[in-house]
This record gives C-alpha cells, structure tokens and sequence, in this order.
C-alpha cells in the first residue's frame, strides 16, 4: 500500500515561504537552475477579486476554520446558527425550547486533519429527568457521532480526542479507534502519521503506533552510540545510523579522524521494517546529516498536496560522504536516496554549499536560498546570484521590494530608501506596494499620517485618506469621511462601504474571508 505521509515540522519547513510568491503580478516564476529546476511548481495564494453579501444576518459568536457562529435572541428563545461561510450556507440552526438548550460552550469548533467540525451540548429535560449529549457535526451540517456530555475536544494528528477517547477522521466520519484509559502510557507527540502508523521520533530512538494507538515497534540507540539518526522513509521503514567509538588501535573501522588524538568509529546503518518490527543492518559509504523523508508523489505539506513535484524522488537527505575512511566533511551533498538507503542521484545545487532545502520562490524571478552556514541568497530565474540577503525580512518583502533592518532595497537590491531614519514606520506590506505611518508634531499635538510607496518612487507618498486595517494583508481607505474603499493585497479595489467592517476570519484553503457590517455579514473571494 502507498504511504500518504502527513508530517507536522521537518516537510513544513522545507516549503514553508511557498505562501510568499504572490499571485497579483500575474507573471509565471521561471525556474532557476539548481536543484529540481524542471519540476518544481508552487500554487499561486489565493487573491480575493469579488465580494459577495452573504446570506446570513445576525450577531457574530465566533469562528474558526470555515465556519461561524451567529446568534439572536435571548434566553429562553436563543438561536444559534452555525455557517459555513466558503459555501453561503446555514448548515446548523438551533433554537432553545423548554424541554432542549444548548449549555455552556455553546457550540465549539475544531479543525481535525484539516476539516473543520464543531460539537454542541445539549441538555434534555424529560418528565422525571434531564439528560445531557455532545453531538458533534461536520461542516456541512451532517452529525458525526454523539455522546454523553463533554467539556472539551483537541485535535491530534488525524484524530479528534474526547474525554479519553480517540476517534480518526475517516471519508469524513469519526470512526473511534480506542479509548487513552486503555494504554499503559501517555501517547507522545506525533512527528508523523500516515494511514497505518503513528510515528513519534526521538533523540535516543522512536516508537511507532498502529491506528489504535496500540505500540507497534519501537528502537532505543545503544548507550555508546554518537550521532545517532532516525528517518522515515517514504514506504514507512525507517533509516537508522548511529556511530560507535573504537579503540584507537582497532584494525577494523569504518571512519577515521585525526586530531589531538586518533578517534576510530564504527557506522552502524540499519532499515527497520516497519510492518515486520524487524531491523536489517545496511553498508553505507555516507554519514546522514539530515532527511527529509518523502516520496512526493504522496507526500501532502499543510493540507497542499505537491505531486506534481519531483516525482523520481523516493527520499531527500543531506549527507556526508565517506573516502578512504575519513568524513569529507567539505564535500557534503544533496541526494536522492531510494528505500533501501542507496543513493539514486546527487541533486544539483544553486549555490556553493546549498542546505537541503530547494531554491524557493519569494517574488517575480526571485528565489530564496541558503548555504550550510546559515547564509540566505537572492538569485534569479537564471540561477545568477543577485546578493545575499542574510538578515532581510524576506516573509515581508513583496514583488517590488526587499526589506532588512528598517532600509527598502528594489529587487536587484539596489538601495532605495532608510524608512527609519526618516521616521516612517511599517505599516503593510502589499504586492506592490509599502504603506507607512509616521507621527509628527503638529500644534503641540501628536499626528499619525500615513503613507505609500511603489516602486515608481524614491520616497513614500502622504494619504489623504484614513488607513483601515482589516487583517490579512487587506486595508480600506477611509474617503473624506464618507466611506470606506477596500482593497486587496495587490492594492486592487473591490468594495466600498458607508461603514466600517469588521474582519472575521479566513477559511482553511484561503479561499474567502469574512467580515462584518453591525449584523450584515460580507464574503469577499478569489
């Protein structure tokens, strides 16, 4: 069976600054030479172009994920809707009654391995008795299960936990798997998870659970042994390394280093059979140094799913490689490797000394990358190096510009402006455009202005308008008092309003966003 892998932080942050390459400009990335050139592809973020009344009025409760709480009313005649605002669809209405309330929290909401669900308690009230239930619905209204009354539900991994009960989230459906009660310990946190087994690696070792949190296999790393590793690989057996010291005049030894003393080491490579429990020992002539466990074609990062990227790639790991006996410690390398720990190809790189991670894209043919000390470059569809850019604010830079410690840089990072020296502050960061604030005396009284700069001007431009922030990289100008024109993050206006709306929340897929006008609730979308 293929291993559809979800992992919560080594993939995460291989492809984490995907979300920086902004879909205003409407121009493709070209590829940069360096590793994955061909094949490398990024969903474009979503950028709101429409907004859209929704259909539901009322008093905003809260959200979370795509969905909303709104209520009316008073006790004993509250309503409760629960809406999807993705959808424009009620997909819960609840009024109390004599004989049925919703009680305490209300109505609850969770994201469970990225759907979003939410739980209500209700109390009963029969002739001789009241009885209490949690029912908990998915996001489209339809019940999941339910059961005697809970205070509290957390999402781990692809389940959903409830008192001491664990349920998977399953075609859309809770199916419960086992009850915490039952284990001898606490369950660790999980590193990775894929249909049949829960993974939790550690310094000294992993363990590993099957779907009913049962212990399905576990290793511990010998006491003397030293840079010790545990990677999973993309069919879920796991690769282990460890070194062991060695006399200084063994005979027989795999690594050699000569310092102030003679040091001589074993490396001991072993697969773990994850379906088996059993561990085969493998001759690597490499030192792994880092991994990324992933065959692509399977491998879903945050909810995205990248199989259209290097689709001839088992695993990524960064090693060392072993030449006469000695750690070429100057020579290490990005590589493929297959499930059996051999090497399928030597990736290229972008740069001397590139770390594992790819040329990412940040703006218009303009890519991120990094060397094994830390160091950040900016290089261009080419693979040409514009310069390095160690210390820039590269999550906040936009398609024009390139900030770092208060200065604006253009693309080339040719310098263009120190907005804090001029005493400008940072207001927004858009796609093509920077808006500022800045506080000046004016008739012994403090007044904040604000300010806009593209990259037609050496200095910021003055607003005659209010700014409004409305969260997500989205903002109104306040027009002579009169209204309030929005705009998205490419600076596009899309909607104009006598008053201010609130901002609600983003869906999962950031596909719509909602705000609030008093009662009247607004979509704006993609």
């Amino acid at each position: 069976m293929k291993k559809h892998f979800r992992f919560l932080s080594a993939l995460a942050l291989v492809l984490v600054a995907c979300s920086l390459l902004s879909a205003c400009s409407g121009a493709k990335q070209s590829s940069p030479k360096g590793i994955f050139a061909d094949d490398v592809q990024f969903d474009e973020t979503p950028t709101m172009k429409t907004v859209q009344k929704g259909s539901i009025e009322g008093n905003y409760m809260r959200a979370y994920g795509d969905l909303a709480v709104v209520i009316d009313g008073k006790s004993p005649t509250t309503r409760y809707r629960v809406y999807n605002y993705v959808t424009d669809t009620v997909v819960l209405e609840w009024e109390d009654s004599e004989s049925e309330k919703l009680v305490e929290d209300q109505i609850g909401l969770l994201v469970v391995d990225d759907e979003t669900i939410f739980w209500l308690n209700k109390e009963t009230k029969g002739d001789d008795s009241t009885s209490n239930t949690t029912v908990f619905y998915d996001d489209q209204g339809r019940e999941i299960c339910n059961f005697p009354k809970i205070t509290s539900a957390t999402a781990v991994a692809d389940m959903m936990m409830a008192e001491n009960r664990y349920y998977r989230m399953e075609d859309g459906t809770f199916t419960l798997k086992f009850e915490h009660s039952l284990l001898a310990a606490e369950l660790p946190e999980f590193t990775a998870w894929n249909e049949d087994y829960y993974y939790s690696i550690q310094e000294d070792g992993f363990m590993i659970y099957d779907e009913y949190g049962r212990l399905a296999g576990s290793y511990v790393f010998p006491s003397n042994g030293t840079n010790a590793v545990s990677v999973i690989l993309s069919n879920g057996d796991i690769l282990l390394q460890y070194q062991e010291a060695l006399p200084s005049d063994a005979t027989t030894y795999d690594i050699f280093r000569q310092g102030s003393a003679i040091e001589k080491y074993n490396l001991v490579s072993l697969i773990y059979n994850t379906g088996k429990g059993t561990t085969k020992k493998v001759n690597l002539d490499y030192m792994i140094t880092y991994n990324l466990a992933r065959n692509v074609e399977n491998v879903l990062v945050n909810g995205d799913d990248f199989g259209d990227m290097h689709k001839s790639i088992d695993n990524m790991a960064m090693i060392i490689p072993i030449e006469d006996k000695i750690l070429m410690t100057d020579q290490m390398q990005t590589v493929s490797l297959n499930n059996s720990g051999n090497i399928q190809k030597v990736l290229n790189a972008t740069i001397e000394n590139q770390s594992l991670m790819p040329a990412i894209p940040v703006m218009e043919d303009r890519y991120l990358v990094s060397n094994l000390g830390g160091m950040s470059f900016l290089v261009d569809g080419k693979g040409e190096m514009i310069g390095e850019v160690t210390n820039a604010d590269m999550e906040n830079s936009n398609n024009v510009f390139v900030l770092t410690a208060g200065r604006v840089y253009d693309i080339d990072l040719k310098y263009v402006i120190d907005y804090s020296m001029d005493g400008y502050e940072l207001y927004e960061v858009l796609d093509n455009l920077l808006l500022f604030t800045k506080t000046e005396k004016e008739d012994y009284r403090d007044v904040t202005s604000y300010y806009r700069m593209t990259k037609d001007m050496s200095a910021p431009e003055k607003l005659e308008f209010e700014v409004v922030d409305c969260g997500e990289g989205y903002y109104a100008l306040k027009e002579n008092d009169k209204s309030y024109i929005y705009y998205n993050d490419c600076g596009e206006e899309i909607f104009r309003s006598e008053t201010k709306l609130t901002y609600i929340g983003t869906s999962v897929d950031a596909s719509t966003m909602l705000f609030r006008e008093d009662k009247l609730f607004y979509r704006f979308m993609k």
